[in-house]
């Protein structure tokens, strides 16, 4: 029967995020496992647990081993992905030991909240904010909408609380309709908010170009030759038609721009024959520092404003903590890149509005995101290449991530992919445009503005704090009562 009942956890936990993405499954995903380690020693829970959670961040964490690094560094890749897959799933199971015998669904459910919190902000450079509980609810938006007020790890809380209160339930030690009530509120609000109209301040018309050409090391010629050929192309189909801006992804064209002479002869031809301003992802140099970057280039090639990539991946674009790191450790070729972190989530001007630019990676980060609305970006953009990772799960989930990305901050999201998926999102988290991944196209889209705040720009995760010095205060004024009694 446990082992019937362990398949069924382990089958629901899967269900809850990509390609599934069933919701259902996440308000009891736990609760097998819960029940299953109930009378069991710590070894024997830990054990479980292990085998219960590593097949979820096997198969929603191994797409890491696609990354194209080159034979050389192939090892290292296996046993660094190897290992933070092991990780992942170890820092569960520590979690679920020091809390499976709580008695009170809302210390579980804000427990495990702060774990994915740390997991995915408060490692700082080795933070890594995927396959959290809070994705489930992209096969249900209704739910998402709640992100809005108090963000996506809100999500993760109402959920895991509601698995412990079902399990407690079980168990006839609570009554498990209150959650209900709340999930209910959740999903009320849900319906509201998707129905909430945000005032529009103008629109901007983009024209989003893929080039599906895939990314090699250094200056490939081949890569060059295929780039030049899809920009014929699409420079063809885009001559004469009506837009504002046109949005490349980051590394569209290879090179540093203006310093090297095909890409600057390129950037040129496209400027020449489209008459349109361009914004796009390329190398940036200032002080001999390398920064990946978002700029925008007007129509006689002159780079009007940019901004610099503030969080940049760690080991592929340079080591973690690399600012406090000895000389003899920096310079180790570990295969990494050499980029220097930007200063400021700073929004790039365009035409007296505010554009929030996401470059790759940092669209996973639901803080980053708030830090360019708080500082008035009016819509946001990620320019991505994601052809790194080949035909992986990898890409496709990071494209969907922008739809709570869109929710949390009640903006419009343009993406722009090198290989795909290039994508309109609108301020409810649903595709208007979209080109498939691994295809060439373009597509044009006036796309709104507007300055509203959502209460989650304001608000951020601080409520977890807030429910913290709560829990803790009602702890203490119980144990004084108590003393004093």
């Amino acid at each position: 029967m446990k082992v019937l009942l362990f398949l069924f956890g382990v089958i629901s936990l899967i269900l809850t995020q990509y390609p599934f993405y069933f919701f259902p499954a996440s308000l009891f995903a736990l609760v097998p496992l819960l029940i299953i380690v109930e009378n069991l020693n710590n070894k024997k829970a830990f054990f479980i647990s292990f085998f219960y959670t590593f097949p979820f961040f096997f198969i929603h964490l191994n797409w890491l081993y696609n990354l194209d690094v080159g034979e050389n560094l192939g090892i290292l890749l296996v046993i660094g992905v190897s290992f933070m897959i092991i990780l992942r799933t170890i820092l569960f199971c520590v979690w679920f030991l020091l809390f499976r015998n709580s008695k009170n669904p809302i210390i579980f459910g804000l427990s495990f909240t702060i774990y994915e919190w740390i997991i995915s902000y408060w490692l700082f450079d080795l933070s890594l904010p995927w396959a959290n509980y809070f994705y489930t609810s992209i096969g249900f938006l209704t739910y998402a909408q709640i992100s809005s007020i108090f963000g996506a790890h809100f999500i993760t809380f109402s959920l895991i609380t509601f698995n412990h209160a079902l399990y407690l339930s079980f168990k006839r030690k609570i009554n498990v309709l209150p959650y209900s009530l709340f999930v209910l509120v959740i999903i009320l609000f849900g319906i509201f908010w998707k129905n909430f109209k945000i005032k529009k301040e103008g629109y901007l018309t983009v024209a989003v170009a893929q080039v599906n050409v895939l990314p090699r090391y250094a200056y490939d010629p081949n890569e060059w030759k295929e780039t030049i050929n899809a920009f014929s192309e699409l420079i063809d189909s885009l001559k004469g038609k009506n837009f504002d801006i046109l949005v490349l992804s980051e590394s569209a064209i290879p090179g540093i721009y203006p310093q090297n002479q095909w890409n600057f002869e390129l950037v040129m031809r496209i400027l020449n024959e489209l008459k349109k301003p361009i914004l796009m992802g390329n190398v940036r140099v200032e002080d001999k520092n390398f920064y990946n970057s978002a700029l925008l280039i007007d129509t006689v090639g002159k780079i009007v404003d940019y901004y610099d990539k503030v969080h940049i991946v760690p080991f592929g674009e340079n080591l973690p903590f690399y600012e406090y790191l000895p000389d003899f450790i920096r310079n180790l070729d570990l295969g990494q890149g050499n980029y220097s972190k930007g200063k400021a989530f700073k929004p790039i001007n365009f035409k007296n509005y505010k554009i929030g630019v996401m470059i790759c990676y940092e669209s996973i980060f639901p803080e980053i995101s708030r830090s360019f609305i708080k500082n008035n970006a009016q819509l946001l953009f990620v320019i991505t290449n994601d052809g790194w990772f080949g035909p992986s799960a990898g890409p496709i989930e990071h494209y969907l991530f922008s739809r709570l990305r869109a929710i949390e901050t009640g903006k419009y999201i343009v993406r722009s992919a090198k290989t795909g998926i290039s994508a309109i999102i609108d301020d409810k988290g649903n595709v208007i445009k979209e080109i498939g991944l691994f295809k060439r196209g373009y597509f044009i889209q006036k796309v709104p503005l507007n300055s509203f705040k959502t209460p989650y720009t304001y608000i951020g995760e601080s409520w977890i704090i807030l429910l913290v010095i709560i829990i803790l205060g009602f702890k203490i004024l119980r144990r004084w009562k108590i003393i004093n009694s």
